[in-house]
């Protein structure tokens, strides 16, 4: 188990157990990453939110449980919460928004002409959230460049999720990252980076206190071409 500098599981850890347990479960339904390719079709994930009520510390097992929890349109949708071991109370939870790619037309596709077989659908969502537009304004408090590496990039040649979450959690100042944990995050993903690229992280503080710090995060492509690649929103407390 792989824990921060504070002996505790990791926001971006969950984050990824999260993504492998829904590859996972695709798989067992017959959606997995490489039956897709063979039909030049893939799962692209567009928005997620989690919440963390406490982080484990130290070593031990974590399971998580997922669920697809429905379809609209070209929107296909997932949840997730996370247990330690024993324990039969989540500590945390996650929602998320899918799209079905077509690989060739670099376009969605509508979710329910193309999944076929006995879907076990539980409506129940882990967390109710609307996933507003997340949107700045003002002048950032900070900004962070992060070219992007080799390692950063996926089977699809675009720069992962987890790279992106990673970029948003380094992006604020030291003494904050050190003092207040994600209590939830909220992130969007609009366009995909690739090696070579460079994210520009821009963060904008919003109505901060002492035991709680709220944050927007625009990760934009550094460059003259205006492109946001994904965008979120944090709520840090006090450890």
């Amino acid at each position: 188990m792989e824990l921060d500098f504070s002996g505790r599981v990791s926001l971006p850890l969950l984050c990824k157990h999260a993504m492998d347990a829904a590859d996972l479960h695709a798989s067992r339904m017959g959606f997995d990453m490489e039956t897709l390719f063979g039909k030049r079709q893939a799962w692209v994930l567009i928005q997620m939110h989690i919440r963390v009520d406490q982080y484990p510390v130290g070593r031990g097992k974590i399971s998580v449980k997922t669920w697809p929890s429905g379809t609209e349109s070209r929107f296909a949708f997932r949840e997730f919460l996370f247990f330690r071991e024993a324990s039969s109370s989540a500590f945390a939870a996650a929602s998320s928004n899918w799209v079905l790619m077509d690989l060739d037309k670099g376009r969605p596709m509508r979710v329910s002409d193309h999944l076929y077989g006995p879907w076990e659908i539980d409506r129940t969502r882990a967390l109710e959230n609307n996933f507003d537009d997340i949107r700045e304004s003002g002048e950032p408090a900070i900004t962070k460049s992060f070219p992007i590496r080799l390692s950063d990039i996926d089977p699809l040649e675009h720069v992962s999720n987890l790279r992106y979450i990673d970029c948003v959690l380094e992006s604020v100042p030291s003494d904050i990252w050190k003092t207040h944990e994600i209590g939830e995050l909220w992130i969007e993903f609009r366009k995909q980076a690739v090696f070579g690229d460079t994210i520009e992280s821009k963060v904008y503080a919003r109505n901060n206190t002492d035991n709680n710090k709220k944050f927007i995060h625009i990760l934009d492509k550094n460059s003259a071409e205006k492109t946001t690649f994904a965008r979120a929103k944090t709520l840090r407390r006090k450890m």
